[in-house]
């Protein structure tokens, strides 16, 4: 019957539209009920008894005003429904994705970015017919029936048989061919999803794929895809298509029984005309809300296989944060001190890092060097909070990094990465994302302490330029001395620089360590570097094996090694 226990249980948050709801759809049900007597009322008195419409005018104006409530509880019912789903939604987004900031990145390692854009936008819209149509339509289609059932009984036993013998035929019909149903919906959402990703993936890498001569092959896979996808939701129309023929010949046989064995015993006077006649108009009614369950069973479906997939991407553990610490930390004068700091990856055969012990004191520079795949990056992750689960401790002063708040920690450290996340969005918004309130001055201070000023106040819109999706209109060294602008807005007293001039020109690289220079005085400096320029002024520099070890290494040594 498309219930989950997980749906349900978020109708906690809507108590109020909720209490609505069941309100109306009571309120409804009596309605149909009464609205039905009246009408039968009026034909038997204005066929049978000859009575002039002139003398039924409390009847005919009860009949408007019990349609007018009608019309007003179906309206009021859907806007309540309507609510819940508003609600629920809302709530479902900003938990999904608060839980998806709040995991590690290596949680995420084994989706695909189109498949969580597809599951919390699509996904979570998917929802709505479940809340404001299938749940509401599931109460009426148990509160009408029942009612009418306690009503007929007592006025004609055969024809309340007959309802109580052919009602259940409806939904058990609705549960054999909706089981056919949901795999087909939970397949089509399945190839939504990976379709979605795909196409994502394909879109980011056009460039790439057009160098290579293979932008027509992936275009032919998208359209494979398209294909699938078509079909499965073809497959799952035809079904929702004979669910619904199926429902709707029960009904009508059902109907007809009825109004058959009533007309039987109307001839051979069983039965008053005005009981008949108010029976007759309730056999539609009795039928219609388990029709209408069977319709938006489809309807609701789904948003019953995407919650599946919302509910496993919530269900995954992340790390509980810790309260703030009582005693504060003054970051910039704490000795920083790895002590067997060691990690695995859990897929992989042997640790990235293996009893890595070192300081890291106040206003020190210390580098990290090594070939790729040493662990340098994962070293750096740790220290940032980005990876859990490592053996040993890092401490910050007399305080273990674990007992250190996330948002604490972060406003602690400016990380400037190897290659820094732009946004389709100004050079001002990207700036200010380091620091809301930064004032015009101080962007302006920033980027010309990075090397950056000048360029952009050559540009036509000079600060309001839009960067373009992933700083597509920037060069590297530019997408670096950015967010080294960010890093100077920032003011951290902890910096992280994950081999900031890789890939840059000499007079790109020189810009980009002059701004370095000038942003890691009086501060504690973690810099992964791969070029000689930037191990200069280094106070330590370690060494990574790829055997997961570290130790202490000179400038001379570097040199030494590199001239065998």
């Amino acid at each position: 019957m498309n219930l989950s226990r997980k749906l349900i249980a978020q109708l906690k948050h809507a108590k109020s539209p909720f209490l609505c709801t069941v309100l109306s759809a009571s309120l409804l049900s009596l309605t149909v009920v009464f609205q039905a007597y009246v009408l039968a009322r009026i034909i038997d008195a204005a066929f049978l008894d000859r009575t002039a419409l002139s003398d039924l005018g409390l009847h005919l104006i009860g009949f408007a005003l019990l349609s007018g409530l009608r019309f007003l509880l179906e309206w009021l019912e859907n806007q309540s429904a309507s609510t819940i789903a508003r609600i629920i939604k809302q709530r479902l987004r900003h938990q999904l994705t608060d839980h998806l900031t709040r995991l590690a990145p290596a949680e995420h390692k084994h989706d695909q970015t189109g498949e969580l854009v597809n599951t919390t936008s699509q996904g979570i819209d998917a929802l709505e017919p479940y809340f404001s149509e299938y749940l509401p339509q599931l109460m009426l289609a148990l509160l009408i029936p029942i009612l009418i059932l306690c009503v007929v009984f007592p006025l004609d036993w055969i024809s309340g048989v007959i309802f109580l013998v052919t009602a259940p035929l409806i939904p058990l019909f609705m549960v054999l061919i909706g089981d056919s149903a949901q795999r087909a919906t939970h397949k089509q959402w399945t190839v939504l999803s990976r379709m979605s990703a795909f196409f994502l993936d394909v879109i980011q890498g056009i460039v790439t794929l057009k160098t290579l001569g293979r932008s027509r092959d992936y275009g032919q896979r998208i359209a494979a895809i398209s294909h699938e996808f078509r079909r499965t939701t073809l497959k799952g129309l035809r079904i929702a298509f004979l669910s619904a023929l199926t429902l709707e010949m029960l009904a009508t046989i059902s109907t007809a029984i009825v109004a058959v064995g009533i007309g039987l015993r109307l001839l051979h006077g069983h039965i008053d005309f005005l009981n008949g006649l108010f029976i007759l108009i309730l056999a539609p009614e009795f039928y219609q809300p388990l029709r209408q369950l069977g319709a938006r069973f489809h309807a609701g479906m789904e948003g019953f296989a995407a919650s599946q997939r919302i509910f496993a991407l919530l269900d995954r553990p992340r790390t509980e944060e810790p309260h703030a610490i009582v005693s504060p930390v003054t970051f910039n004068e704490s000795d920083i001190r790895f002590d067997n700091v060691g990690f695995q990856y859990p897929d992989a055969p042997a640790p990235v890092l293996s009893q890595v012990s070192f300081a890291l004191n106040p206003g020190q520079k210390v580098v990290l060097v090594g070939p790729s795949g040493s662990g340098k990056t994962t070293l750096c992750k740790l220290f940032l909070k980005l990876l859990d689960g490592q053996q040993g401790h890092i401490r910050i002063g007399d305080h273990d990094l674990n007992d250190i708040p996330m948002s604490q920690w972060q406003q602690q450290i400016a990380w400037v990465s190897q290659h820094p996340t732009l946004f389709h969005a100004s050079v001002r918004d990207n700036l200010r994302l380091a620091k809301p309130d930064a004032s015009d001055q101080d962007l302006q201070d920033a980027t010309q302490k990075a090397h950056l000023h000048e360029f952009l106040a050559g540009l036509p819109a000079g600060y309001d330029t839009i960067i373009g999706e992933q700083g597509a209109r920037f060069s590297g060294g530019q997408a670096q001395r950015l967010a080294l602008a960010r890093a100077f807005l920032k003011d951290a007293p902890l910096l992280v620089l994950d081999e900031p001039t890789s890939n840059l020109d000499p007079h790109c690289e020189q810009q980009v360590l002059d701004a370095i220079d000038a942003l890691a005085r009086d501060k504690t400096v973690l810099i992964i570097a791969h070029r000689l320029n930037t191990l200069k002024h280094a106070d330590l520099i370690l060494s990574f094996s790829r055997d997961g070890r570290v130790e202490p290494v000179t400038l001379n040594d570097i040199l030494a090694e590199q001239t065998r």
